[in-house]
C-alpha cells in the first residue's frame, strides 16, 4: 500500500476509534433509554404501559420526555433512543379521543367530521355544547346536550362515549384502529449505525417496543382492566297472580322474555318482594300478603339472578318462620341475599360475590322496619330485626355508614339497596319523613358506589353524585299489578371494575302478562324519554354548583 494511503487509512482508523470511544463514554448505561414524545397525548397511555413494563423488566430503565421543538435533533444526536410521533406509517399504537355525553342523552353516534369540529370547540348544528371535562368532573355529572372530550381511562358512570360513524370505542375497535377518532403513534429510530454501535438503545428500548406490542403491553396502553357487568332490576314478586301464571304456563314463565339477557351478565341483582315457601301464618290485619311457592328460589337461580334484597315490607308477611324458610331456600339454590336475618347482625351483613377478580358487596335496608310500624295492637310485630329478633335491617344512617365502611374493607364495589318512598309516584318522596336524597347522598359519601331503590312500583329518576349512581326506583320487574304506571320498568346495565363504576346503560322494560320484556320501537323511546324527564329535576341547578 502506498505511504499516503497508509496515512489516510491510519487517520480514518484513529478517527473511528475516537468516535467509538466518545460514543461509548457519553452513552447512557446499557439498561437506560430515553423515549422522546412529540405529542403530549401519548403520555398518559405510555405512562400506564411503563408501570407495567417495569413490573416485567425491572432491570431496564425507560425515561419518557416530552419535546415541543424538533424531536429529530434528539434522535439524530443519539441522546434519545427513539421518538414516538404523530404521523404516517405503521402505528405502534393508537391514542383514542372519546367524545362523551350524559348517559341518558338521546344522542348515540355522530359523524367523524362533526366530531372533529367539536374538538375545535364549535359545531355548526349548535345542538351540542362542548365543555371542559374538568368542569364536568367537579360537579360529577353531565347535562343533556353537553359533550366533553375524555381519555379512554376516564370512562365513568356519568360519561357515555359516543359512537363515531356508528363505531363504538370498544377495546377491540380502539386497539385495531377501526375506531376513527384517534391519533396514531409512529416510531422514529436513530440511524442504524447508532443503534448498532452504541449501548444506548438495544437493551431497554428494544425491550420496551417489544413489550408495547405484546398482550400485556396492549392492555396497559389502552387502559384495559378486568370489568364485569351488573344488571339491576326492580321488584320481583312470585306470589298471587304471578304464581297463577306459573301454575298455568310453567315455572320458567316469569323470566322467559329476559332470561337470555340476565343469564349473560356477570351479576344480576333484584328485590325479592315476596317470601317463598309454605310455612308460617299471615301477620294479622296486614291486608296484603305476598308469598311465592318453594320452587321460586330455583326460578330465580335459573333466571340468572345471583343476589336479592330481602329488606322490604313483604318479606315477613307470614312471620318469622316464613322468613327463615325463604332464606333457607335461597341458600339451598345458591342465591345470595342481603337485608334480613335471624337477628340484626345477620340483617346488616353484606352479601359478597366475586366475578373475574372483582368483589362486590350488597347491603339492603328498608324504610318500613320502623318500630312503630305494625298492623295489629294484639300482635305488634314489626319488621325490625333486633339482637335476638329476626327481621330486616332498618334505614338508619348511622348503621348504614358503619356497614358501608366495613364492606369497603371486604370488597372493591359496594351496592346499597333501599326499600323506601311513596308508592305510584315518579319522583322520590319519603313515606316515613326522611329526605331520600340526603340518605342516598350520605350513603355515597360513606363509600358506596351504587344506590338502588325499590318499593314505589313506578320508575323514578337516576342521579349521578360524586361519580356514583343513585337510582331512586327501578319500578316493578315481575309483578301482577296492571295500572299503567306499574308496568313501566327498566334494567340498569352497569360496567364495574375494581376502581369503581365505568359505564351505565338504561334498558327500557315493559311488563306484559305480569312479566318483563325489553321495550322497543316507540314504546322503548317513550320509556327512555320518561326516565330522562324524571331524572332532570334531580340535577343541581347552576347556582347550586358554585363552590363545588
Amino acid at each position: 500500500m502506498r505511504p499516503h494511503l497508509r496515512l489516510v487509512w491510519a487517520l480514518v482508523t484513529l478517527a473511528g476509534l475516537g468516535l467509538g470511544l466518545a460514543l461509548f463514554v457519553y452513552a447512557p448505561p446499557a439498561g437506560h433509554a430515553t423515549v422522546v414524545l412529540a405529542d403530549a397525548r401519548f403520555l398518559a397511555s405510555l405512562e400506564r404501559a411503563l408501570v407495567a413494563f417495569n413490573r416485567y423488566y425491572p432491570q431496564h430503565t425507560i425515561t419518557l420526555t416530552e419535546v415541543t421543538g424538533d424531536y429529530r435533533q434528539a434522535v439524530r444526536r443519539g441522546t434519545a433512543a427513539l421518538a414516538l410521533v404523530r404521523g404516517q406509517g405503521p402505528p405502534l399504537f393508537y391514542a383514542p379521543i372519546l367524545l362523551a355525553v350524559a348517559p341518558l342523552d338521546a344522542l348515540e353516534t355522530i359523524s367523524l367530521t362533526r366530531a372533529q369540529r367539536l374538538l375545535q370547540g364549535y359545531d355548526p348544528a349548535r345542538e351540542l355544547e362542548p365543555v371542559e371535562l374538568e368542569s364536568v368532573r367537579s360537579r360529577g355529572f353531565m347535562r343533556p346536550g353537553e359533550v366533553a372530550t375524555a381519555a379512554w381511562t376516564e370512562r365513568a358512570a356519568w360519561l357515555r362515549p359516543l359512537a363515531i360513524d356508528g363505531i363504538e370505542p370498544s377495546y377491540d375497535h380502539v386497539r385495531s384502529g377501526r375506531y376513527p377518532l384517534h391519533i396514531a403513534a409512529v416510531v422514529v429510530k436513530p440511524h442504524p449505525l447508532v443503534w448498532r454501535y452504541t449501548r444506548r438503545v438495544p437493551a431497554s428500548a428494544k425491550a420496551f417496543l417489544e413489550f408495547l406490542q405484546s398482550s400485556p403491553g396492549q392492555q396497559a396502553l389502552y387502559g384495559q382492566e378486568p370489568e364485569i357487568t351488573l344488571l339491576a332490576v326492580g321488584d320481583v314478586m312470585l306470589g298471587r297472580g304471578v304464581a297463577a301464571k306459573m301454575r298455568l304456563h310453567g315455572l320458567d314463565y316469569p323470566f322467559a322474555q329476559v332470561r337470555e339477557l340476565l343469564t349473560g351478565a356477570d351479576l344480576v341483582f333484584a328485590n325479592l318482594e315476596s317470601p317463598l315457601g309454605v310455612r308460617g301464618r299471615p301477620i294479622p290485619n296486614k291486608l296484603i300478603w305476598f308469598r311465592g311457592p318453594p320452587e321460586g328460589a330455583a326460578v330465580l337461580r335459573d333466571a340468572g339472578i345471583d343476589v336479592v334484597a330481602v329488606a322490604n315490607n313483604h318479606i315477613l308477611d307470614y312471620d318469622t318462620e316464613s322468613l327463615m324458610e325463604t332464606l333457607g331456600l335461597l341458600h339451598q339454590h345458591g342465591v345470595a341475599w342481603a337485608g334480613a336475618g335471624s337477628n340484626l347482625e345477620e340483617a346488616r351483613r353484606p352479601a359478597v360475590l366475586e366475578r373475574n377478580g372483582i368483589t362486590v358487596a350488597f347491603l339492603a335496608y328498608t324504610e318500613f322496619a320502623d318500630a312503630n310500624l305494625f298492623w295489629s295492637r294484639r300482635y305488634p310485630r314489626t319488621f325490625l330485626a333486633g339482637p335476638q329478633v329476626a327481621g330486616c335491617a332498618p334505614m338508619d344512617l348511622e348503621l348504614i355508614t358503619e356497614d358501608v365502611a366495613l364492606a369497603r374493607t371486604r370488597a372493591d364495589i359496594v351496592v346499597v339497596s333501599f326499600h323506601w318512598g311513596q308508592e305510584y309516584v315518579n319522583f322520590p318522596q319519603s313515606y316515613m319523613g326522611q329526605d331520600l336524597q340526603e340518605v342516598a347522598r350520605r350513603t355515597i359519601d360513606a363509600g358506596a358506589h351504587l344506590v338502588l331503590g325499590h318499593h314505589p312500583h313506578a320508575i323514578q329518576g337516576i342521579e349521578f353524585y360524586r361519580g356514583a349512581i343513585i337510582a331512586y326506583s327501578l319500578g316493578n320487574f315481575v309483578m301482577d299489578q296492571t295500572r299503567p304506571i306499574t308496568t313501566e320498568s327498566m334494567i340498569l346495565r352497569i360496567g364495574l371494575s375494581a376502581g369503581g363504576v365505568r359505564s351505565l346503560q338504561v334498558l327500557p322494560v315493559r311488563i306484559r302478562g305480569h312479566r318483563p320484556e325489553l321495550a322497543t320501537g316507540n314504546d322503548g323511546a317513550y320509556l327512555i324519554d320518561k326516565i330522562r324527564s324524571v331524572s332532570l329535576p334531580l340535577y343541581p341547578q347552576p347556582a347550586q354548583l358554585q363552590g363545588r
